[in-house]
């Protein structure tokens, strides 16, 4: 009976055991399959990734020349055939900066002008570039920003491409702009490769290679990929997906390797990234431990299957950040600048209208240095997810850069986008009152429409170009929200000329002196005057001093026009000394930045040694915005020019930044009150505006500083002036500001009732 139960136990074990085998077997060779098409998949997915980030930095890289030709050509007068030294001087460091071998300039009469680096201007004509070239710019003639193919090019002895943008004024092309870029650039691009493995080509929509990256599966110099040593790719099959400007994906077998071969479509000159990886399945140990015991066997797969749902989902995770990275900025989870303009742009190949809106946070800076960076950061996600509430289908939205955003309308009324953005801006008001703080958030908004009924087709940088303007004209006139409009196109127009004609304007004299006289009140009598500069073109236009005097400030010019002005004051002084005539002191206005260069009072008297200059005669005018902003360092420098016999004075004193506090310590010598304050007045003694001005003259005179008034334009304000023992005035009652030769009809006649 027992040794038949014991037969019968074995029998079931062991049927129980083979039966356990044939389970395991069964089911590893099952879970072999699946985790090799998995790592199949895998393999696929991360080749598609990467190719597709190749293509985002290539396409980046001529999004950057671009945006690099269109900003350096606001600058070039295309009206005017011919390239001077500064414009020379100009293109190379462009091409230093940029890594461009050569910049040209192609006027509408066919001629051209090519910048190369370090070397000479050479002139050209269109017809003689070779036709890759002339097809590109004839693209660029027609409205495109193009990009040519690769050529080999003589002069330059390398191969390049050209890149290349339309001119425009007046919504109509004058010229085209271009560069040359060489292969090296872009080879430098698609090898770069953490797998030294992978080869990564740029081809043609034939198949010829364009770009073949040192990494190679073949060591041959093969044109093509029909044509290299080992054919591993089905020619009909490649054939007709290039054709169709489709992606293609395949597997090839050699040396007992498994290879991924991915063809993607670059969208530039029906162009390929070519791209060949090796297969690398993910092997599971349970295919060589289904030889072992059942336990051992279990055991693996429980440790395994963890193991491998892990490696799964980091791959899927890796494949996801990679996607974000290349698409969405890292804080907001919005789409990152660059992915939206390539999102915007493919949007306005249809027929969409709408408005794009540029959001600026007002007083970022202080916002993060008073409320800490954490919940500057948690603002700007809240701005984000604001803008993500309040968009609908189709709508896009960015993060420009640290307190910017943009965000596309697709509306065709202006009012309907404005109460869109109200709302979106009362909604973010409520960051800090759900935090307990008491900040009312303010938001700098720049509107601008799509489509302009003068442009047929949307460009993308121009549209962000200009709402971009609006916002930063809503920042300085503290204006909540300003349209684009066709004053706000003539006030770019003028900023760029003045931009691009100011050096042009400085060496051949176009700057020029006027003289507003300063006059004793007292005895009716001309003690000095203000120069005042004023631009009068060569073809007797002129642009406004409110024009050019803002923009000056902004870009550093100021420094070089100011000290131009000491130089003209001190010749036109040195001439009417020469010529006999009495002289008297004459003021001139100084920019803040002057006062922080250390080697400013050697500048100036080197000025008053070249014309033999007494400094008596200059009198430096600051605004008082400087004196306040740091006074010591401020009183350290008006040490320095005392040294050297120069007077300065505080200018458009009371115009918002002083208090009669500060005036004690500012050791000025001469102090002009703004006209704000005489203007203000109605003759009145006992007004209010009389009594606070009567004050300021006294402390002021009890200084040992001159006090001078601006904007005296009546009998009645020289009345005034008197009444309170004030002596020196200037303003449109004695004198409008008038050229220096008109100023020595005032000298000669001073000298006559002398």
């Amino acid at each position: 009976m027992n040794d038949k139960k014991i037969a019968k136990n074995i029998k079931i074990f062991t049927l129980l055991i083979v039966l356990l085998s044939v389970i395991f077997l069964v089911g590893g060779l099952f879970l072999n399959v699946m985790i090799r098409n998995a790592g199949v998949e895998s393999a696929k997915v991360e080749l598609m990734n990467n190719t597709t980030l190749y293509q985002t930095q290539l396409l980046q890289q001529f999004e950057a020349d671009f945006q690099t030709l269109n900003t350096v050509k606001v600058f070039i007068d295309f009206e005017h055939e011919g390239v001077d030294e500064s414009l020379l001087s100009g293109l190379n460091e462009s091409n230093r900066n940029n890594r461009f071998i050569r910049m040209s300039l192609c006027y509408s009469d066919g001629v051209i002008y090519h910048a190369t680096l370090n070397e000479e201007i050479i002139k050209d004509k269109v017809e003689n570039l070779p036709e890759v070239v002339q097809e590109s710019l004839n693209k660029s003639w027609n409205g495109e920003e193009a990009v040519s193919k690769f050529y080999y090019d003589e002069q330059l002895q390398e191969t390049v491409t050209v890149v290349s943008v339309p001119v425009y004024k007046n919504n109509k092309i004058i010229g085209v702009f271009a560069a040359y870029d060489s292969v090296n650039e872009f080879k430098a691009i698609i090898s770069k490769n953490d797998n030294v493995n992978s080869y990564t080509h740029l081809v043609s929509s034939t198949g010829n290679f364009l770009i073949r990256s040192d990494n190679r599966i073949n060591e041959d110099e093969a044109t093509s990929i029909y044509n290299m040593s080992a054919n591993y790719l089905d020619e009909a099959e490649v054939k007709k997906a290039l054709a169709n400007k489709q992606d293609y994906y395949a597997t090839f077998e050699k040396n007992d390797k498994t290879y991924c071969v991915y063809f993607k479509y670059l969208d530039v000159n029906d162009w390929y990234l070519f791209n060949i990886t090796p297969l690398y399945s993910v092997e599971s140990d349970m295919a060589l431990l289904v030889q072992y015991s059942t336990v051992i066997y279990m055991a693996i797969i429980a440790i395994g299957a963890p193991f491998l749902f892990y490696i799964f989902k980091m791959i899927r995770k890796n494949d996801s950040l990679m996607a974000k990275q290349a698409y969405y900025d890292n804080l907001t989870n919005l789409l990152n600048f660059s992915h939206f303009k390539h999102e915007l742009r493919n949007l306005l190949k249809s027929d969409v209208e709408g408005y794009l809106a540029v959001l600026n946070i007002k007083n970022f800076q202080f916002i993060n240095e008073t409320f800490g960076e954490k919940s500057a950061d948690n603002l700007l996600c809240f701005v984000a997810n604001c803008m993500k509430q309040q968009s609908k289908q189709e709508e896009l939205s960015c993060r420009e850069n640290a307190d910017q955003f943009i965000m596309l309308f697709k509306e065709k009324d202006l009012e309907v986008v404005k109460e869109r953005l109200m709302h979106i801006e009362e909604q973010i008001k409520r960051f800090f009152a759900d935090n307990k703080y008491n900040y009312d958030i303010q938001l700098s908004i720049g509107i601008c429409k799509i489509k302009q009924t003068d442009k047929p087709v949307a460009d993308v940088q121009w549209v962000i170009y200009n709402a971009q303007w609006a916002m930063k004209k809503a920042k300085q006139t503290n204006e909540g929200c300003i349209v684009f409009d066709e004053q706000l196109m003539k006030t770019i127009q003028i900023q760029n000329e003045i931009e691009s004609s100011m050096q042009y304007a400085l060496k051949n004299e176009e700057f020029k002196l006027f003289i507003q006289p300063k006059y004793d009140v007292f005895h009716d009598k001309l003690v000095g005057g203000e120069a005042l500069v004023r631009w009068i073109r060569n073809d007797g236009t002129m642009f406004y001093p409110d024009q050019f005097i803002p923009l000056f400030e902004k870009n550093g010019f100021c420094v070089d026009l100011d000290l131009y002005m000491v130089e003209n004051v001190c010749k036109q002084l040195r001439k009417w000394i020469d010529d006999g005539k009495m002289v008297y002191p004459i003021s001139i206005n100084q920019t803040k930045r002057l006062f922080y260069h250390s080697d400013y009072v050697e500048k100036l008297q080197s000025i008053f040694n070249k014309y033999q200059i007494s400094p008596d005669l200059i009198i430096l005018e600051v605004l008082e915005g400087l004196a306040i902003e740091d006074l010591d360092s401020f009183n350290r420098c008006i040490e320095r020019l005392h040294a050297i016999g120069l007077k300065v004075s505080l200018d458009d004193f009371g115009s918002g930044y002083s208090s009669l506090s500060n005036l004690n310590e500012l050791n000025v010598d001469e102090i002009k009150i703004d006209r704000g304050f005489i203007m203000s007045l109605k003759g009145n003694d006992e007004s209010q505006e009389t009594k606070i001005f009567k004050q300021i003259i006294s402390l002021v005179s009890t200084l040992d500083s001159d006090v001078i008034v601006e904007g005296v334009e009546t009998k009645e304000h020289i009345e005034i002036l008197k009444s309170m023992n004030c002596r020196f005035a200037q303003g449109y009652f004695f004198s409008k500001p008038i050229q220096s030769s008109e100023f020595e009809k005032l000298l000669d006649i001073q000298e006559t009732h002398k």
